[in-house]
């Protein structure tokens, strides 16, 4: 089942991934290995283990994660 998580960036700067993670929104749980598309819907990124979200170029924005559960 794909479970779609859909977080639009529209912020002008990029992400650090010391600073950001991906969370479920119910459940508050950090979701690891989450694909990230950019604006094309090319992949330019995964969350990793613990749901940091690497750095991504703003001229990438605005971006989607997708997560399989």
């Amino acid at each position: 089942m794909l479970k779609e998580i859909i977080a639009v960036a529209t912020l002008a700067v990029s992400l650090h991934a010391s600073a950001f993670r991906l969370v479920d929104a119910s459940t508050k749980a950090v979701m690891p290995l989450a694909a990230i598309t950019d604006r094309s819907g090319n992949v330019v990124g995964m969350t990793d283990n613990n749901g940091e979200i690497p750095e991504i170029s703003s001229d990438r924005y605005p971006i989607t994660f997708y997560t399989y559960v």
